[in-house]
C-alpha cells in the first residue's frame, strides 16, 4: 500500500512541470479590484504570451522599384559594378576611301583589321561615357589615271566618346540600342609600298603616290566618330556582346595639301 502511494505521488510531481509550462487562461478581467497578488501574477503570465509571438516576428521590408529591377543572380553589387568600369571590344574596320583631290587626283580603298579596347563609365542608366584606344593594320590602293599603287598602313586611335542607350534596360551594367559620338586623335604610321602597276620605271610616280596615300607620310589626324549599335546581355551574369557600326571622318593635322582627308567606316563585334 506505501509502495502505491509513492508511485502516485512520484506520477503527480512529474506532472507538475506540464500543468506549470501550460499556457495560462485568461484572468477574469470584470473583478480586478479584488485581485490579490496571486491573481495579479497569473495576469503577467498571460500577458506575456501574447505579446511574445509578437516580439519574435521578423518584419520583411516590402521591395522598392529599384529593388525590383533584375539584377544578374549570384554576384554581389560590387562586383557587379566594377565589372562596368571595365569594357573590352575586339572588332575590325573593312573600309577606308578618300575623296578625289585637286593637287593628287585618285581614288583610294583599303582593309583594316585591329583591336579596339574601350574603357566605359556609368554617369546614368542610359548615358555612358567612354575611352577608346584601337590600332588597326591593313593595306590600301590608290588608282589614278589607270596606274595603281598598293602599300600597308598602320592606323592607331584614340578617342573619347559619349554613347546614349535609345532603349536602356534601366542598369548602369547593360543597355540596348546605342547611340555614340565623340572625338579621336589618330597617328598614321607610314608603310611601305608593296607594289605598283604599269612599268613605273622612272619610279616618279611611286614616290608621288606612296606621299600622297593614306598617312603614309608619318602624321597625326582628328576625327569626329559616330556609330549606332546593339548589347546583349548572355544571360545570368555580366558577360555583354556589343554589334556597332562605327564610323569617323579624318582631318589631317597640321594640313597637308598632297594628303586628301578621309572617312572611314567600320563594323565592330565585341564581349565585355
Amino acid at each position: 500500500m506505501v509502495r502505491s502511494i509513492e508511485i502516485l505521488i512520484t506520477g503527480l510531481l512529474m506532472l507538475v512541470p506540464v500543468f506549470a509550462a501550460a499556457k495560462p487562461e485568461k484572468p477574469d478581467m470584470t473583478r480586478q479590484d479584488t485581485w490579490g497578488e496571486a491573481e495579479k501574477e497569473a495576469f503577467y503570465r498571460w500577458l506575456k504570451q501574447q505579446t511574445a509571438p509578437e516580439e519574435e516576428t521578423q518584419l520583411v521590408n516590402t521591395p522598392t522599384f529599384e529593388q525590383m529591377q533584375r539584377i544578374p543572380g549570384g554576384l554581389s553589387s560590387k562586383y557587379l559594378s566594377l565589372r562596368t568600369g571595365t569594357y573590352g571590344l575586339f572588332g575590325f574596320t573593312p573600309k577606308a576611301q578618300e575623296n578625289e583631290g585637286t593637287e593628287k587626283p585618285g581614288e583610294i580603298d583599303g582593309s583594316l583589321w585591329g583591336l579596339d579596347l574601350q574603357y566605359g563609365k556609368p554617369v546614368r542608366t542610359w548615358f555612358r561615357q567612354i575611352l577608346n584606344l584601337g590600332f588597326y593594320k591593313g593595306s590600301v590602293d590608290q588608282k589614278a589615271g589607270g596606274a595603281k599603287l598598293s602599300g600597308d598602313f598602320s592606323l592607331y586611335r584614340f578617342g573619347y566618346h559619349l554613347e546614349v542607350a535609345l532603349v536602356p534596360l534601366g542598369l548602369d551594367q547593360t543597355r540596348n540600342i546605342l547611340l555614340r559620338g565623340g572625338l579621336d586623335m589618330l597617328y598614321g604610321r607610314k608603310g611601305d609600298l608593296l607594289y605598283a602597276a604599269k612599268g613605273d620605271t622612272v619610279g616618279q610616280r611611286r614616290r608621288d603616290r606612296q606621299k600622297a596615300m593614306l598617312g603614309h607620310v608619318t602624321g597625326f589626324q582628328a576625327g569626329l566618330s559616330w556609330a549606332l549599335g546593339y548589347e546583349w546581355q548572355l544571360g545570368e551574369n555580366f558577360w555583354r556582346v556589343h554589334g556597332m557600326f562605327d564610323g569617323f571622318k579624318v582631318v589631317h593635322v597640321p594640313k597637308d595639301k598632297d594628303r586628301e582627308n578621309y572617312a572611314v567606316l567600320g563594323v565592330f563585334v565585341g564581349v565585355s
